[in-house]
């Protein structure tokens, strides 16, 4: 075994390093508001986080306006019990009040006809739902949790280097940290693979610097933008909107998202899917 494998992470440090890595609560929370204002004319103020691992984003939602209201969706009790521990601990008495964690499937959670304004599904969590009949009741059920005024929105990557063996590594130099994306395998034939997450740690004295090997791994599919376009229209919802992310003048994202029904293929992409009921 190499001696990177021998390195372990607490659960604290993991979860940290996630959220400073991978989530951009504020980026969202803007992008949501915005657009939710654009569709009804009036700003959202019920959220529902599915797959909310920590909850990271649904405590910084409860912070952004004194009536905004949170409930975090999972089925992993341990980053709940992290989010308990990190984030809801942090909050003030009021904005307690306003954040649930809810530990449970969340097709049984919308099934339960639990109505909000926003329901979100971000980090690529759809991926997760291999066969196209599970994906379809998922989208099914937070279709039948929705009201009139209410959008669903997810994120969706694909390109040339989410299928091909390849590392992308990304340095966090305030918080002297290295993070690494890793597309392990791809088998074209089921549009499967397994992705990894990993960290480095700078020593900054010197010393040796330290990496954390596999401290994410997942096991997923990808899933075309037409092929959640088509689920989203059968499970029932009305409009499917593509917004796709531009590139900055390296080839990069530059994190403008726009409407539009036609793209520039690329090596990697990101896009938010918006639903309307």
């Amino acid at each position: 075994m190499s001696s990177d494998r021998l390195n372990v992470l607490s659960a604290k440090e993991k979860y940290w390093l996630y959220e400073n890595s991978v989530q951009y609560p504020q980026f969202d929370i803007d992008f949501f508001v915005k657009e939710y204002r654009y569709f009804y004319k009036s700003d959202p103020r019920i959220l529902c986080e599915d797959f909310c691992g920590t909850g990271n984003f649904s405590c910084e939602w409860v912070k952004n306006h004194p009536q905004n209201v949170a409930n975090s969706v999972d089925i992993d009790p341990l980053p709940i019990s992290y989010g308990k521990e990190h984030h809801l601990a942090s909050l003030n008495p009021d904005q307690r009040k306003r954040l649930n964690y809810i530990e449970q499937d969340v097709v049984k959670y919308h099934l339960h006809m639990h109505k909000a304004d926003i329901v979100s599904a971000l980090n690529y969590a759809v991926c997760f739902f291999k066969r196209r009949k599970n994906l379809l009741e998922y989208f099914s059920s937070v279709k039948k949790s929705m009201h009139a005024k209410s959008l669903f929105i997810m994120d969706a990557f694909g390109g040339e280097q989410s299928q091909l063996p390849n590392e992308e590594d990304t340095e966090h130099d305030d918080d002297k940290f290295i993070y690494h994306w890793e597309c392990h395998t791809f088998n074209p034939i089921t549009n499967e693979g397994i992705y990894k997450i990993h960290y480095t740690k700078q020593s900054g004295s010197g010393s040796e610097n330290k990496r954390y090997q596999d401290v994410f791994v997942y096991d997923w599919r990808l899933w075309s933008i037409a092929e959640l376009k088509e689920l989203l229209l059968e499970a029932g919802f009305s409009k499917v909107h593509c917004y796709w992310e531009g590139d900055d003048e390296d080839g990069g994202g530059d994190g403008n998202f726009v409407i539009t029904e036609v793209a520039e293929n690329c090596d990697s992409w990101n896009c938010y899917l918006v639903a309307q009921p």
